[in-house]
């Protein structure tokens, strides 16, 4: 069982009572809150004050001080952001969870009121930051009547390992199942993409193929009127025998028949430079 295993491996955890035994993330912590101390107490209407000189921040920074020594037994590390160490994650192996540690009931209350709040109620709470439920897996720890937080610190390092274990398998079945719906969806796409290709493809064929026939309909009716032209000007030349002025006839003859060769896709030999264009003959 997981939290079996990663309690042997932790051991037993407990809180220094002070700040003999800091975790550098603290130290910083701590090292910036004496700066400020120093400067408030020259400047007493200074508004950028101590963080940590309340009796409830203090037991704060005393609990999260435990907590980042006890995770770093088994190789934790820690994320930390912010003056008032709001911010907070812990990283172990490829999982990692953000929590966070104020007063219960805190965010009940304005902002305002918060501060007042934390100093007069000392009950102290962890909780995970995560999306949905962790089924059979616990995710938030408080003071209980006689157990204050701290005496649980072993307990909610376990329980924030093996959390981070469910949420990190969770996550990795999310981006598995995000990673086929992916693949399905650009699998669909490249489908309806080569479908419609494919309809372009058959589009164009056939617009291909109308433009041949249509250009051929074309050529046979023009080959048809240079037909009818040569015949009307048959007729007319039997009609105009021992009519005068036969050289304005003979200059429209010409003419007609001119014209009758211009449309004649054979005689004009239009149809043999298509075929050697395309290189059919």
């Amino acid at each position: 069982m997981l939290a079996t295993r990663f309690r042997a491996r932790l051991g037993k955890v407990s809180i220094p009572r002070g700040f003999s035994s800091t975790h550098p993330a603290i130290a910083k912590l701590l090292e910036k809150d004496e700066k400020l101390r120093q400067v408030f107490a020259s400047r007493p209407y200074t508004w950028n004050q101590p963080r940590f000189d309340s009796r409830f921040e203090r037991r704060r920074l005393r609990f999260l001080n435990g907590l980042f020594l006890g995770f770093s037994k088994v190789g934790g590390s820690v994320w930390l952001r912010g003056d008032n160490a709001r911010e907070l994650a812990i990283y172990l192996g490829d999982a990692s969870v953000s929590f966070e540690v104020d007063a219960v009931g805190a965010k009940t209350h304005a902002r305002r009121n918060t501060e007042n709040q934390r100093n007069v109620d000392n009950k102290l709470y962890l909780a995970l930051a995560h999306q949905g439920q962790v089924p059979g897996v616990t995710t938030q720890w408080e003071d209980r009547d006689g157990c204050p937080l701290e005496d649980q610190i072993t307990d909610v390092i376990v329980g924030m390992a093996v959390a981070g274990e469910h949420l990190q398998r969770r996550w990795l079945e999310q981006k598995a199942a995000w990673e086929k719906k992916r693949k399905e969806e650009e699998e669909r796409r490249a489908c309806e993409q080569k479908a419609e290709a494919e309809w372009h493809e058959r589009e164009r064929l056939t617009a291909m193929e109308k433009a041949i026939l249509d250009a051929l309909l074309a050529d046979a009716a023009a080959w048809r009127d240079a037909d009818t032209i040569r015949a009307y000007v048959a007729a007319a030349r039997n009609a105009a025998a021992g009519r005068a002025d036969k050289s304005a006839f003979e200059d429209w003859t010409r003419w007609a028949l001119a014209e009758a060769d211009r449309l004649d896709p054979i005689s004009s030999g239009r149809i043999f430079g298509k075929l050697d264009k395309d290189g059919a003959l």
